[in-house]
């Protein structure tokens, strides 16, 4: 089986955004991450708890609200400064990343990174076609 990643779209990108910067996605990484906090009733003196009775709900998490309004609108602005089909998924992520606590310092900035980016895309390009045309003398 063959699965092929293309580079993203507006779309893609947007909801990239609004992933990264989702305030439920903040909350979630202040979660317990120990097995016992998260999961409490999954193992009860090493027995799996679904041979319990207990159908506690201790534990289970909340489910990710949707994103406010302005997040919304920071995410359009964010989307439409970048091209369709230029950059990957992981481009975009790295991106963000690097932004994570501020989507607005990250709008801010995407005009810049897009230039640079893409001044190194075209510059990789013309390297690889020097390249291949040596081979070819």
């Amino acid at each position: 089986m063959k699965i092929e990643f293309t580079l993203t779209s507006k779309q893609q990108i947007r909801e990239l955004f609004l992933r990264m910067y989702c305030v439920d996605s903040r909350k979630t990484a202040r979660l317990p991450t120990n097995l016992k906090q998260i999961m409490p009733d999954v193992l009860k003196n090493g027995v799996p708890a679904e041979l319990f009775a207990s159908t506690s709900n201790k534990g289970k998490h909340e489910k990710q609200k949707a994103p406010t309004p302005e997040l919304e609108k920071l995410a359009d602005t964010f989307a439409k400064r970048l091209p369709d089909g230029i950059f990957s998924s992981a481009e975009v992520q790295g991106y963000l990343i690097m932004r994570k606590k501020d989507p607005c310092k990250a709008i801010n900035e995407i005009d810049a990174w897009r230039e640079a980016e893409m001044a190194n895309k075209e510059k990789r390009k013309l390297e690889g076609s020097k390249v291949e045309k040596a081979g070819e003398r």
